[in-house]
């Protein structure tokens, strides 16, 4: 019978951000030395850190004392020939940062939550240098239950790998080794040497997924100490939250991309001297919520919301009103239908019964309605009142005063030529943009701009897939916000007006807090670094990373998108993913042109193991034969 419960914790109930305690010494170089030491000053400060630890190790540990401590470890460390710091400073500051980046394992807390409510007695048992009173404390911060019940080698002064901490536990508890089941990561320490004393020992396992393995295997380099952190992190991040679909698609994939974009970018505005950043909705908003969070580290930008959108900018931003200035600024409008040019000019209840629009094109739909002056008429005067509305707008929100820009995800870089035409006509500043993408068919250079990608170099490599721009734009970054599709005058302030989604009101919500909750929790570890690590690399393997997932998916992250609709102004609204008679997939292959690898594996059923490699031959014949 089980009388008590024991639970390792580093690497069981707790996990580091980045990654091992090793990457914690070059936290500490970091700190002490500065970002601006060069790698192999930081890198030697590491080493004679780890040193420091084997020497003390080696020479003090006996058949008497089976664990040293942290102090013991500094008195074998010597510093002095790269800084004056003194060395009791430099442990603090070692300690410090541990607590900073450990993250709870939540199916382990959860776990332990579950016995202590059913009455069970719960222990922890750990082979530790750190100090019982600082474990205590980040157990406690972290949410774990804790009331007297850890037993740390440093303490005890005995160790779980000679088996001499359990039999202290044991004979404490006054218990047999069948009384007690230990739960931990460590092969001997934790499952090997209590089994050899009758303790019900159960492993766990907190591996990293294959795709943060491969963003750690693409960030190492062997010199910078740091590289593979924005992937370590994202297991932590991962194994904080449920062990649920969406929450391990947004840290796998939608944190590593977002966050360091959103730094990429403040870092780069400060360099510009831009003060003002407008993130554009709807797609910017998880972008303006990340970088709320990075506020304090750069007080002399302002972030605000710009509510706009392509429907709302692209008419009002027009030089004139004609067939050719329409079709040439708005080319989209070419594929559209009546309706959909219509709600795209803000004239949605247009009479237009008078015409035939059977078998035209948008091209021609549009040059037909230039034929009726009502149509004329209305146009015109909407694009007067939508004009004197904007201008009035962009007064109001001070994206007139200067030194301003924007920020979205993907981009024709149509919307920030709508919004310099619109501020040039009344002879304000233009803005400068920021993209986390432009897209191959976009405006070139026409105002200064600035990508994170650029899709034509990479649109027909392996580091790219076509599910890549509506994933990138519609799940990413789904929001609970609405889209603007004009402006209207409310006593002296300009509001913005909202269309309707096609999307689930429930969905959108739930999944954009999952998403939102992962990049803030990803974005409080990642600032303890971000100055040692390249953003910008860190988005190039992240992409590389996720166009692997989109051309041979796995099964467990397509449950995050089995609800997801890719969505368009006024028309499109289709399932990524449906499920279909797998014979009739690679038989219509082409009606899924969006993403026909996901829609294979999804219908894949018992046959997933080979349908992957089938795609892994695809990939490698599509590419690289």
């Amino acid at each position: 019978m089980i009388k008590l419960y024991s639970f390792d914790i580093f690497d069981t109930c707790v996990v580091r951000t980045c990654g091992t305690a090793k990457y914690v010494f070059d936290m500490l170089a970091e700190n002490i030395l500065g970002s601006q030491a060069s790698p192999s000053i930081k890198n030697d400060f590491a080493f004679i850190r780890m040193e420091g630890e084997r020497k003390a190790r080696h020479s003090l540990i006996n058949g008497e004392l089976e664990e040293i401590t942290i102090e013991q470890i500094y008195n074998y460390c010597d510093f002095t020939s790269m800084t004056d710091v003194d060395n009791a400073i430099i442990m603090q500051t070692e300690m410090d940062i541990e607590n900073s980046v450990l993250l709870p394992v939540r199916r382990i807390q959860d776990k332990i939550n579950l016995l202590v409510e059913q009455g069970a007695t719960v222990i922890y048992i750990s082979d530790m240098y750190l100090p019982i009173e600082f474990i205590e404390k980040i157990m406690i911060e972290r949410g774990f239950y804790v009331n007297n019940n850890i037993y740390l080698s440093s303490d005890v002064k005995k160790s779980k790998c000679s088996g001499h901490l359990y039999d202290y536990v044991l004979n404490k508890f006054g218990i047999k080794g069948c009384n007690l089941q230990h739960i931990g990561d460590n092969y001997f320490a934790d499952y090997k040497i209590p089994r050899s004393r009758s303790i019900n020992a159960c492993m766990v396992s907190h591996s990293y997924n294959q795709y943060e393995k491969m963003g750690k295997r693409f960030m190492l380099d062997g010199i910078i100490p740091l590289s593979g952190y924005a992937f370590t992190l994202s297991r932590a991040v991962r194994l904080s939250f449920p062990d649920t679909p969406n929450y391990k698609f947004a840290s796998t994939f939608i944190a590593p991309m977002l966050v360091p974009f959103v730094y990429s970018v403040l870092r780069s505005s400060l360099e510009r001297k831009i003060n003002h950043l407008f993130f554009i909705a709807r797609d910017g908003y998880i972008l303006y919520k990340i970088a709320l969070e990075m506020a304090n580290l750069f007080p002399e930008i302002k972030m605000s919301y710009l509510f706009a959108s392509r429907q709302s900018l692209y008419m009002a931003g027009l030089n004139k009103l004609s067939p050719e200035c329409i079709l040439e600024e708005l080319p989209h409008l070419k594929n559209k239908t009546i309706k959909g040019i219509l709600y795209e000019l803000h004239l949605p209840s247009y009479d237009y019964s008078k015409f035939s629009f059977s078998g035209l094109d948008g091209e021609q739909i549009i040059k037909l309605l230039f034929t009726d002056n009502c149509f004329v008429e209305a146009l015109t005067e909407k694009y007067r009142e939508q004009n004197d509305y904007i201008i009035k707008y962009f007064e109001q929100v001070e994206l007139t005063k200067g030194n301003c820009a924007t920020v979205d995800v993907i981009g024709s870089r149509r919307c920030q030529k709508a919004i310099n035409n619109i501020l040039s006509r009344y002879n304000y500043p233009k803005i400068f943009s920021y993209y986390f993408e432009v897209t191959w068919c976009r405006i070139p250079y026409y105002e200064p701009y600035s990508a994170a990608n650029y899709q034509e170099n990479v649109i027909n490599t392996p580091n790219y897939n076509r599910a890549s721009q509506p994933l990138y734009e519609q799940f990413f970054v789904i929001t609970n916000q609405k889209r603007t599709i004009e402006y209207q005058l409310n006593g002296n302030t300009i509001n913005p007006v909202f269309e309707d989604d096609f999307l689930d009101e429930g969905y959108k919500k739930e999944t954009f807090e999952i998403n939102l909750a992962v990049c803030v929790k990803y974005t409080k570890s990642f600032l303890l670094v971000c100055e040692s690590i390249s953003p910008i690399s860190i988005i190039q393997v992240a992409q590389k990373v996720f166009a692997s997932f989109c051309y041979i998916p796995r099964k467990d992250f397509l449950k995050a998108l089995e609800s997801f609709r890719c969505t368009g102004s006024g028309e499109a609204n289709e399932l990524l993913l449906s499920k279909k008679n797998l014979i009739y997939v690679f038989t219509h292959i082409s009606n899924f042109f969006r993403w026909p690898e996901g829609q294979i594996v999804y219908s894949s059923g018992w046959l997933y193991p080979l349908i992957r490699v089938f795609l892994e031959i695809r990939l490698l014949r599509k590419h690289f034969v």
